[in-house]
């Protein structure tokens, strides 16, 4: 049992690091505010989680402030109630997020909404993700424009795109 509850807390301290470092992102997304805003979405949500977190608008997230949610997010994850949080139940909230993101994603991909992705549903994704990432559009990326697509992640952002690697849209 002592086993169990020290893989419980390693899990649950796994869980605040990532969630540390998020907000640690998100602090340093609020002092590029302007800079920020400018890269798209992907920032723009960044400075609204940071927003909503800083409760009292001191632009500084307090220790209250950023453990307010881990309550909530203990009890979601605490399946059965018992007031521990099992490796089995992070392993059920993990792969529940990681199905969410996989249906999200085949949404974007699957053109023909036939439930499967081709390989030319593939390839057309990663040509539109590529023009995404070349900011500069030169048909080639740069180690910066790289790093920065594989920051905005596969969310289909891009600052003055369509969102698909489409032509800009000033409307």
């Amino acid at each position: 049992m002592t086993n169990f509850k020290n893989l419980t807390v390693i899990a649950l301290a796994g869980t605040m690091l990532a969630t540390g470092l998020t907000v640690s992102a998100m602090a340093d997304d609020g002092r590029d505010g302007a800079r920020e805003r400018d890269r798209g979405a992907a920032g723009f949500r960044a400075g609204e989680r940071f927003a909503r977190a800083d409760a009292d608008g001191d632009r500084m997230i307090s220790l209250e402030e950023f453990q307010a949610g881990t309550a909530e997010r203990f009890i979601a994850m605490d399946t059965d109630g018992d007031g521990l949080v099992t490796p089995a139940e992070l392993v059920a909230e993990r792969q529940q997020r990681a199905e969410e993101r996989a249906a999200q994603r085949m949404a974007r991909i699957d053109t023909d909404e036939d439930g499967a992705l081709s390989l030319e549903e593939m390839a057309a994704a990663s040509e539109a993700r590529f023009a995404r990432m070349d900011r500069d559009d030169n048909g080639s990326l740069e180690p910066r424009e790289l790093r920065q697509g594989f920051r905005d992640g596969d969310r289909g952002e891009r600052g003055g795109r369509d969102g698909r690697g489409g032509p800009r849209s000033d409307n």
